[in-house]
């Protein structure tokens, strides 16, 4: 091999290092950790050295419920925030806040249903920017009384006639399931109650063949909507499907009746 070509091979690899180094970016700068209260109230911090420098702060949820996290940028220019579960492989939200200053400080906040359990707020600079931000945190329990896990078929909540459950479809539990027993060949009446934008509900049998799906629209917690199913089931164990349309996350209430199940034998 000749020196030329040997120079040439070595040239293309302290390159292709280099490449490799600025790629990894932000997964080679030095992450900072802290531990934020849900008090809402500003904490304030600077970002030393650009992008090398990451703020990390730990937050634990009590409940299922919603997190807002609030961002403000001061000095540091541009910068941004994201919120990720505490095993950081997956993300709820990433914002960038640009042109930010102390004349002129830019905010922004954002929301998610999540729950129970441990996350991580990260905070960073665009490229070699530094200079101070505000970050805080807030929280507001659902209030939902489901039990969980509930996500499959297999591990779907025991419903008892004439009980209503307030379940909660959040941003990393999308599946909801109950199961019912009839306990002989009877009338039932289903009521779901939406407080998300846009869900459905299924009921299957006990063999998992989908016998209804029903699409309800346009629920809020202000606003809830109500779909009521009737139909007359034989004996045997039914099971109900809860998911969302899309990424829309909320409160529901579910009950179901028969006309052969006298109130004492209800629960």
């Amino acid at each position: 091999m000749t020196r030329e070509k040997h120079s040439s091979i070595l040239i293309t690899f302290v390159l292709a290092v280099f490449f490799l180094i600025a790629c990894s970016g932000m997964a080679m700068a030095e992450l900072t950790t802290y531990t934020m209260v849900l008090n809402d109230t500003y904490l304030q911090n600077n970002i030393q050295d650009g992008n090398n420098d990451v703020h990390a702060y730990q937050v634990t949820l009590p409940s299922a419920g919603t997190l807002t996290v609030t961002y403000q940028g001061w000095s540091i220019k541009d910068g941004y925030y994201q919120l990720q579960n505490g095993t950081q492989d997956k993300e709820f939200f990433k914002h960038e806040v640009y042109y930010s200053s102390d004349v002129d400080p830019k905010t922004n906040s954002d929301s998610r249903i999540l729950e129970k359990g441990n996350y991580l707020i990260r905070v960073w600079s665009y490229g070699s920017n530094k200079g101070m931000y505000k970050i805080k945190a807030s929280f507001k329990a659902a209030g939902n009384n489901e039990t969980e896990p509930n996500n499959s078929f297999d591990t779907g909540m025991t419903l008892r006639a004439s009980t209503t459950v307030t379940g909660l479809i959040s941003s990393n539990d999308t599946y909801d399931f109950y199961k019912f027993t009839v306990p002989s060949t009877q009338d039932i009446t289903l009521t779901y109650n939406g407080r998300i934008k846009d869900s459905y509900y299924s009921i299957y049998d006990s063999e998992f063949n989908q016998i209804k799906k029903k699409e309800v629209y346009y629920g809020s917690e202000e606003s809830p909507k109500t779909d009521v199913y009737t139909a007359n089931l034989k004996a045997g164990v039914y099971y109900i499907k809860i998911e969302p349309y899309s990424s829309n996350t909320g409160r529901y209430s579910l009950k179901w009746e028969g006309t052969n199940i006298p109130a004492s034998t209800a629960t």
